[in-house]
Protein backbone atom coordinates (compact mmCIF):
# COMPACT_ATOMS: atom_id res chain seq x y z
CA UNK A 1 0.00 0.00 0.00
CA UNK A 2 1.35 3.42 -0.95
CA UNK A 3 2.04 6.05 1.70
CA UNK A 4 1.58 8.86 -0.87
CA UNK A 5 -1.52 10.81 0.24
CA UNK A 6 -2.69 11.44 -3.34
CA UNK A 7 -2.38 7.75 -4.19
CA UNK A 8 -4.35 6.80 -1.06
CA UNK A 9 -7.03 9.37 -1.95
CA UNK A 10 -7.29 8.10 -5.53
CA UNK A 11 -7.50 4.50 -4.34
CA UNK A 12 -10.23 5.48 -1.87
CA UNK A 13 -12.19 7.27 -4.61
CA UNK A 14 -11.80 4.49 -7.16
CA UNK A 15 -12.03 1.33 -5.06
CA UNK A 16 -14.05 2.35 -2.02
CA UNK A 17 -16.50 4.85 -3.54
CA UNK A 18 -16.84 4.13 -7.26
CA UNK A 19 -16.65 0.35 -6.85
CA UNK A 20 -18.67 0.55 -3.61
CA UNK A 21 -16.31 -1.81 -1.84
CA UNK A 22 -16.69 -1.53 1.91
CA UNK A 23 -13.69 -3.87 2.34
CA UNK A 24 -11.56 -1.22 0.58
CA UNK A 25 -12.98 1.44 2.92
CA UNK A 26 -11.94 -0.70 5.86
CA UNK A 27 -8.43 -1.21 4.46
CA UNK A 28 -7.83 2.48 3.72
CA UNK A 29 -9.05 3.96 7.02
CA UNK A 30 -6.94 3.97 10.17
CA UNK A 31 -8.49 2.25 13.18
CA UNK A 32 -9.05 5.55 15.03
CA UNK A 33 -9.97 7.68 12.00
CA UNK A 34 -11.82 10.87 12.93
CA UNK A 35 -14.66 12.12 10.73
CA UNK A 36 -14.96 15.78 11.71
CA UNK A 37 -18.33 16.27 9.96
CA UNK A 38 -20.28 13.03 10.45
CA UNK A 39 -23.80 12.43 9.18
CA UNK A 40 -26.58 12.70 11.77
CA UNK A 41 -26.56 9.48 13.78
CA UNK A 42 -23.21 8.33 12.34
CA UNK A 43 -21.12 6.38 14.82
CA UNK A 44 -17.46 7.17 15.50
CA UNK A 45 -14.37 5.92 13.73
CA UNK A 46 -13.99 3.49 10.90
CA UNK A 47 -17.23 1.65 11.68
CA UNK A 48 -19.18 4.93 11.54
CA UNK A 49 -17.75 5.88 8.15
CA UNK A 50 -18.44 2.39 6.78
CA UNK A 51 -22.02 2.65 8.12
CA UNK A 52 -22.54 6.06 6.47
CA UNK A 53 -21.10 4.95 3.12
CA UNK A 54 -23.25 1.82 3.22
CA UNK A 55 -26.35 4.01 3.54
CA UNK A 56 -25.26 6.10 0.54
CA UNK A 57 -24.53 2.98 -1.53
CA UNK A 58 -27.99 1.61 -0.70
CA UNK A 59 -29.66 4.92 -1.56
CA UNK A 60 -27.60 5.48 -4.74
CA UNK A 61 -26.54 2.09 -6.17
CA UNK A 62 -24.97 3.82 -9.20
CA UNK A 63 -23.14 6.46 -7.13
CA UNK A 64 -20.08 7.91 -8.89
CA UNK A 65 -17.49 10.35 -7.63
CA UNK A 66 -15.49 12.39 -10.14
CA UNK A 67 -12.54 14.45 -8.95
CA UNK A 68 -12.74 17.99 -10.35
CA UNK A 69 -9.63 19.30 -8.57
CA UNK A 70 -7.10 17.71 -6.24
CA UNK A 71 -4.30 19.31 -4.23
CA UNK A 72 -1.87 17.79 -1.76
CA UNK A 73 0.52 19.30 0.73
CA UNK A 74 2.41 17.00 3.06
CA UNK A 75 -0.03 14.52 4.55
CA UNK A 76 -3.12 16.57 3.58
CA UNK A 77 -5.19 16.08 0.43
CA UNK A 78 -7.97 18.44 -0.66
CA UNK A 79 -10.37 17.66 -3.46
CA UNK A 80 -13.41 19.13 -5.15
CA UNK A 81 -15.69 16.36 -6.40
CA UNK A 82 -18.84 15.90 -8.43
CA UNK A 83 -21.15 13.24 -7.04
CA UNK A 84 -23.74 11.68 -9.32
CA UNK A 85 -26.26 8.91 -8.90
CA UNK A 86 -29.88 7.82 -8.99
CA UNK A 87 -31.84 7.66 -5.74
CA UNK A 88 -33.10 4.06 -5.93
CA UNK A 89 -33.23 3.28 -2.21
CA UNK A 90 -34.26 4.95 1.05
CA UNK A 91 -32.24 8.06 1.94
CA UNK A 92 -32.14 10.00 5.20
CA UNK A 93 -35.54 8.70 6.29
CA UNK A 94 -37.29 9.21 2.93
CA UNK A 95 -38.27 6.60 0.36
CA UNK A 96 -36.49 6.42 -2.99
CA UNK A 97 -37.42 9.20 -5.38
CA UNK A 98 -36.02 7.67 -8.57
CA UNK A 99 -34.41 11.03 -9.31
CA UNK A 100 -30.82 11.68 -10.32
CA UNK A 101 -28.40 13.98 -8.54
CA UNK A 102 -25.30 15.82 -9.68
CA UNK A 103 -23.81 17.84 -6.83
CA UNK A 104 -20.46 19.30 -5.86
CA UNK A 105 -18.62 18.48 -2.68
CA UNK A 106 -15.25 18.96 -1.07
CA UNK A 107 -13.15 16.55 0.95
CA UNK A 108 -10.07 17.06 3.05
CA UNK A 109 -8.09 14.04 4.17
CA UNK A 110 -5.07 13.58 6.41
CA UNK A 111 -3.12 10.47 5.45
CA UNK A 112 -0.47 8.76 7.60
CA UNK A 113 1.24 5.45 6.92
CA UNK A 114 -0.97 4.80 3.90
CA UNK A 115 -4.29 5.24 5.73
CA UNK A 116 -6.77 8.06 6.23
CA UNK A 117 -6.59 9.31 9.84
CA UNK A 118 -8.85 12.39 9.53
CA UNK A 119 -11.66 13.44 7.19
CA UNK A 120 -13.65 16.61 6.65
CA UNK A 121 -16.36 16.45 3.97
CA UNK A 122 -18.90 18.91 2.63
CA UNK A 123 -21.64 18.31 0.05
CA UNK A 124 -24.03 20.84 -1.46
CA UNK A 125 -26.94 19.40 0.52
CA UNK A 126 -29.42 22.08 -0.54
CA UNK A 127 -28.87 21.32 -4.21
CA UNK A 128 -29.03 17.58 -3.57
CA UNK A 129 -32.31 17.81 -1.64
CA UNK A 130 -33.82 20.09 -4.32
CA UNK A 131 -32.76 17.68 -7.09
CA UNK A 132 -34.41 14.84 -5.17
CA UNK A 133 -37.59 16.90 -4.88
CA UNK A 134 -37.33 16.96 -1.09
CA UNK A 135 -37.13 20.75 -0.81
CA UNK A 136 -37.87 23.61 -3.18
CA UNK A 137 -35.00 24.88 -5.35
CA UNK A 138 -33.32 27.79 -3.70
Amino acid sequence: MSDDPKAVNRRFNDEAINQQRLDAVDALLAEGVVDHIPLPGQGPGRAGIIQALGLFFEAFPDLRLEVVEELAEGELVAQVVRITGTNSGPFMGTPATGKQISVLGADFLRVRDGRVVEHWGFVDQGSMMAQLGLQPPG
